[in-house]
Order: structure tokens, then C-alpha cells, then sequence
């Protein structure tokens, strides 16, 4: 199905920022567009998806534009999405029912829909963990299977939702999985470089799409129990993540300077977030963090369905604003250039 989309024009913003050392310098962020889906509440039966689009730098005064949309009638929630700068295009696994994906392409203007393939797994098999690399679609194809847990690396077509062969596999100890829901929806990001990581419950991965190696950094220390998001701040060269730790939901800061020598940073505790619907997005230029939950409607708001933008200024000392918004809004991804 495709839908044309109203293109924007894009804007050009400079501002300062403190780099470590305490300087200010001035930079230019080439494009502050955010995109992200959006529907009028999470259940969303024979409803209707949107694109929305916001240009500020500023998440406070922001305010979306809807593009366009698509009809579909599966109950949702907030998994991540996954920009790829070559090609101008993001896409989106509905995850929860493991049927349907969703790429919107830039030059385009237009909003596509396709079925994911039916697992090769043996038992609660799902495709998750979407990320591109040098404009290559790449999913994990994870198998829960209690006796056998394990995923298998896969390059995706995002037009049709076909996969190649299996690039790698990682094994898990038999058990691992049955209770963590943060493992059968696992989460990525890249540098850009030559590592894709994989975030698999507080497990890292590492692959390198250009040798095939995958490097496994296990039981990470100070990741609690359900723990989701994984975004790399590569100046640092640190990773983000939000966990639920003994019923505190926090943001992480997680170094890995080898195997079992971890260090684990809580840069911001008791937030309030969804931990059943969220997902989190770097934004290099600003060293901007936003956590993107969603909260379904109660009487105190009247049925409405609620969604926050929590943005963390990570440049100097941690501090964060929020932004209420009404509607489900997910898949919130920014468009690097």
C-alpha cells in the first residue's frame, strides 16, 4: 500500500555546545527533523497510522506534522526504529504481533507496508532489533525455544521484508530466555564505522558487517532486570540504555573496556516511563537523548492515550525536559544526514 507523503522543506539550525573540556564551540546541525508513527491510541483497532515529522532543535516547543497515513488493525507498542542516511528511509517492525513492517521513504514521499517473513526459528520466533549499516537493513531472527535459545544476524530487504542467510549465530545457556521479555525484543545501533551492536537482554554484541566477527560481552554488571534501548554516543564511546532496576526505571551509561570489565553509570533514576512501551534515540549533534513512552488511556484522562519526549542534555551535566503529547507516538527515529 503506498500513500504519498507532503515533503517539508528542512531547516538549517546553528547552536552552541560544551564540549568536554568546558569549551563552547558552534555547530551546525545540517537537519533537526525528527520523524515517528503515530495513531490515535495503542489498542488502534481498524485504525490508522500517521507520519509525523518535527524540524525545532527544541523538543519543548515542538510541535508534529502529520505527512500522511496508513490504515492497519493490530494492537502496538513503542519498538524502535531504524534511519538509513544512504538511502533517506526508516522502517518499523510491529513487533508485538510479529506480522507487519513499515518504511517510509524520504525522496519517495511514500509510506509502504510489508509482511515479515515467517521466522526460521523453531519456537516464539520474532524478527527484532532492526539497524542499517552503510544503507543495509540488518535483523536479528531471534528463537526463544527454553531448550535452545538463540538469534541469528540476517540482512532484510525493507521493500519486501526477504531475508538472506543467517550471518552469524549466538547461542544462549539453555533458560535464559523465559522470563525476560527484554530478550525476545532486542534492540541496536551502530557507529557508522564498521560494528553493528545488538543490545540481547544485558547482553552486548558486537558484529562487524565487513569480517563477520562477533565479539560477546555477557551478564553485563549494573544492567538490572528489564532493560531496553540501546543508543552509542561514539565521542565517548559509551552506550545508553533504560532498565527497570528493582522497580526504579533508570538511564544508563554503560563503558565496556573488555570482557568482565564493565562500568555501569546511573546518570538519571526513578523516571517515570512505560517500561511495557518505550524506546530511545541518540541524536549526536546537541548530545541530545530522547526517550520516546506512551501511557494508555486512563479516566483521569479521559480515554486518551498519552505520549512524553523525555529529552537528556548529555553534553555537560545530565538534566532532561518533557513533553506531553496526545496520541500514541512511536517509532520515533532522527534523521542523521
Amino acid at each position: 500500500m503506498k500513500i504519498k507523503i507532503l515533503l517539508l522543506i528542512l531547516i538549517v539550525i546553528s547552536f552552541s555546545c560544551t564540549e568536554d573540556d568546558g569549551t563552547a564551540t558552534t555547530i551546525t546541525c545540517t537537519d533537526n527533523t525528527y520523524y515517528a508513527l503515530r495513531s490515535s491510541n495503542m489498542g488502534n483497532p481498524n485504525g490508522v497510522i500517521d507520519v509525523i515529522q518535527n524540524t525545532t532543535s527544541n523538543i519543548t516547543t515542538s510541535s508534529f506534522t502529520v505527512n500522511g497515513g496508513i490504515g492497519i488493525s493490530n494492537s502496538l507498542r513503542n519498538h524502535p526504529s531504524a534511519w538509513d542516511k544512504i538511502n533517506k528511509r526508516f522502517v518499523w517492525f510491529d513487533q508485538e504481533e510479529g506480522v507487519d513492517g513499515f518504511v517510509y521513504d524520504e525522496t519517495s514521499n511514500t509510506l509502504n507496508n510489508f509482511s515479515l517473513p515467517a521466522t526460521a526459528q523453531t519456537n516464539l520466533g520474532r524478527f527484532t532489533a532492526p539497524v542499517f549499516f552503510q544503507g543495509v537493513l540488518y535483523v536479528l531472527d531471534f528463537d526463544a525455544n527454553p531448550a535452545a535459545p538463540r538469534f541469528d544476524i540476517h540482512i532484510m530487504n525493507p521493500s519486501n521484508g526477504s531475508i538472506g542467510p543467517s550471518l552469524g549465530q549466538v547461542l544462549f545457556n539453555p533458560g535464559t530466555l523465559v522470563t525476560d521479555g527484554s530478550f525476545t525484543f532486542a534492540t541496536s545501533t551502530t557507529n557508522d564505522v564498521d560494528t553493528i551492536y545488538f543490545r540481547v537482554g544485558n547482553d552486548i554484541i558486537y558484529f562487524n558487517p565487513i569480517s563477520g566477527i562477533i565479539t560477546d560481552y555477557r551478564s553485563i554488571n549494573g544492567i538490572g532486570g528489564f532493560t531496553t534501548g540501546l543508543e552509542y554516543n561514539a565521542d565517548k564511546d559509551v552506550f545508553y540504555a533504560v532498565t527497570d532496576n528493582q522497580g526504579s526505571i533508570d538511564l544508563l551509561e554503560i563503558k565496556i573496556n573488555g570482557a568482565n570489565n564493565y562500568s555501569v553509570t546511573v546518570l538519571e533514576d526513578n523516571l517515570n516511563i512505560n517500561m511495557d512501551s518505550v524506546s530511545i534515540e541518540w541524536k549526536d549533534c546537541g548530545k541530545r537523548l530522547h526517550i520516546v513512552t506512551n501511557f494508555p488511556g486512563s479516566p483521569s484522562s479521559g480515554g486518551q492515550d498519552i505520549s512524553e519526549i523525555i529529552e537528556f542534555n548529555l553534553d555537560a551535566s545530565p538534566s532532561f525536559v518533557t513533553q506531553s503529547f496526545n496520541g500514541f507516538i512511536f517509532g520515533f527515529v532522527h534523521k542523521q544526514v
